[in-house]
Order: C-alpha cells, then structure tokens, then sequence
C-alpha cells in the first residue's frame, strides 16, 4: 500500500510540474561533475565568488565558535586553493581531527579537519581549562572527546550549510 501512495504522489508531482510554465521553488539547479584528478576546473571569475562566499562563512563560524567555546576565538581565510584530493590528503598532518559530510542533493562529500593543537586546546576550553596547550600531542582522541569534537563539528556544517544558501540548498 505504501509503495501506491508514493507512486501516487510521484505521479501527482510530475503532473504538476508538466502543467507550470515556471520553474519550480524546489527545482534542483543543473550540476557539473567536478574531476577531483584535475582540480584546476573552476574559472577564476568563479574562485573569486567561492572567496566572497568562505569570507562570510569564516565570520559566521567565528561568532559561532566564540559563543559555544565562551571564549574568544579569531579565525581568518588564508587562501583559496585548488587542489586534487590526494594532494589536499599529501598536506595533512600526522596527527589531525577530521569529519566528513554528504552534500545533499548533489551528492558530494565535505570534509573538514582540525590541526591536533588546535583541537587539544578547543577540547581543553570546552572541558574548564584555559586552552593554551604547552605541547603538542600526537594521540587519537577518546570516545568522550570524540563526542565534544562531534559537537564542533555540527556547529561548523551548520555554518557551511548558512552560508551556501544564497547559492542554492546544501544539507549536511
């Protein structure tokens, strides 16, 4: 019976949009497949609104941050860079916290990463001290660290996703 109501429904929505002469509010714009082998595929008129674009979303994510860590943080954009995936993989540190996010609807991935100091001092914040790591540690993270990282993390994606949405919808 569920798969008749989704059929249903599938149909009446294709109807409806046979019918508009307008393009539909939940029309998916047209999407390009982007070779991560040959990263020099983006114009340089578009790195420039890419550059607009992470300008605010490192505004946004420092207001963010500041608020969750209660503590003041700063954070600037350094470059914009294209890269292919194993060089971007060839440039990480030993030790680092990393996250990785499906981009939806365009099925992407995002991936996100944080120096081990930085994430040592963060953690150190969030559990009372005053984040000022002395040296630096090469260790995993425990599953309770984990879990405050994880809250970083969603902070950041919910940030990423706000600041995209003048280009189109991306959920993470």
């Amino acid at each position: 019976m569920s798969e008749s109501v989704v059929e249903d429904v599938s149909a009446k929505g294709a109807d409806a949009a046979a019918v508009s002469d307008e393009p539909s509010a939940n029309a998916i714009p047209a999407v390009t497949l982007f070779d991560a082998s040959r990263p020099d595929r983006i114009a340089k008129s578009h790195l420039r609104a890419i550059q607009l674009l992470y300008e605010n979303f490192v505004r946004s994510v420092t207001l963010s941050l500041s608020a969750y860590l209660r503590n003041y943080i700063s954070l600037s954009l350094s470059a914009i860079d294209q890269l292919s995936y194993r060089q971007f993989l060839d440039r990480l540190p030993a030790c680092s916290s990393m996250a990785s996010a499906g981009i939806q609807p365009y099925g992407g991935t995002a991936v996100f990463e944080i120096n081990s100091s930085i994430t040592f001092s963060m953690l150190e914040i969030l559990l009372g001290g005053p984040g000022k790591a002395t040296e630096a540690v090469e260790r995993e993270l425990t599953e309770i660290e984990q879990i405050l990282m994880d809250g970083l993390f969603r902070i950041i994606a919910h940030d990423l996703t706000e600041a995209w949405k003048h280009l189109g919808r991306i959920d993470l």
